[in-house]
């Protein structure tokens, strides 16, 4: 068991929503002065999911990449109260390890816009 395992129910509650609002709020600033093509985005150490649940809210189809599968429940779960229909995807995975053709090959296209703010 990671750590992340036992953080995950203190995780939000420790100023990561906070942190993932910023980071979204930034990245807006930078897309408007570096737009991309597509909306399909990866957030890789996506935690409980809150930057690519609010990236879905703005419409962009994502995936979020964790190790952690007690953050990956919460995201999950999170994602059902979603109001743009667009539900993220999270798998579980270390970073460390991951093969990004397969990641890539699984959705069939590729990413507009990859995140790892953590």
């Amino acid at each position: 068991m990671t750590v992340y395992e036992q953080y995950a129910t203190f995780y939000d509650g420790s100023g990561q929503i906070r942190f993932a609002l910023l980071m979204h709020q930034y990245l807006q600033e930078v897309l408007v002065r570096h737009p991309v093509a597509g909306r399909r985005a990866l957030d890789l150490a996506c935690g409980t999911g809150t930057l690519a649940l609010t990236m879905a809210e703005d419409g962009w189809e994502l995936w979020g990449i964790d190790q952690s599968v007690a953050m990956l429940a919460i995201a999950r779960e999170r994602a059902e109260a979603l109001r743009s229909g667009i539900v993220p995807r999270f798998v579980q995975a270390d970073l460390r390890h991951l093969d990004m053709l397969t990641v890539q090959a699984a959705w069939y296209a590729g990413f507009d816009l990859v995140s790892c703010t953590y």
